[in-house]
């Protein structure tokens, strides 16, 4: 038996222009926490020892994780189809914790700049709930995470490499609650039942 794929009986409202844009943003989410788990694991190395700044990039690829997830949940819920596409293999190595906050700072941008695509072509097609979900959803988190970015890339530039990133590691990470990743997780991760 072989499956075609159909119009869905519920889609209303709903533009092809929107669809990918929610396709496209679904493969970075999932591209973004590979990424994460890449810079994960190399936090983790012997030979670069740097446990809380890992501990932060698990928990940001749960997050990714967790907004691919949302948006195709979306997707169903308006009738549109996931498309999935192959996700590239990120960089395995890092010259220092300041290196990986800054890629990590572009590729955030990139997303926020999807995003706001996103939200002009909802706009431009009067489409109220998908410019409602992304600014709910997305949007105020994704302001405050590149805020969080901008402020650990400040910090990292200001003590160095070396003891200054092992110093780093231990101070700023010392109070979770004070970074919006963390506290956004958590939230997220009570709803969904998700702790680890």
């Amino acid at each position: 038996m072989t499956t075609t794929t159909t119009t869905s009986q519920i889609r209303q409202n709903f533009h092809d222009d929107s669809i990918n844009g929610i396709n496209k943003l679904i493969n970075m989410y999932w591209h973004g926490n590979y990424s994460c788990m890449s810079l994960w694991q190399h936090f983790t190395r012997d030979d670069v020892a740097l446990s809380n700044i890992a501990c932060y990039f698990e928990k940001v690829g749960k997050i990714k994780c967790w907004k691919a997830k949302q948006l195709m949940c979306y997707m169903n819920t308006r009738g549109g189809r996931v498309t999935m596409n192959d996700i590239q293999a990120p960089k395995l190595d890092w010259s220092s914790a300041l290196e990986a906050f800054e890629s990590t700072l572009e590729f955030e941008k990139n997303v926020n700049k999807e995003l706001l695509t996103l939200h002009s072509i909802a706009l431009k097609n009067n489409d109220y709930q998908l410019q409602n979900f992304l600014e709910t959803e997305f949007l105020c988190d994704m302001v405050k995470y590149i805020e969080e970015l901008g402020w650990i890339i400040t910090n990292l530039r200001r003590v160095g490499k070396g003891i200054g990133e092992f110093v780093f590691d231990e101070q700023y990470f010392s109070n979770p609650e004070k970074i919006h990743t963390f506290t956004l997780l958590t939230e997220k991760m009570k709803n969904l039942k998700l702790n680890d």
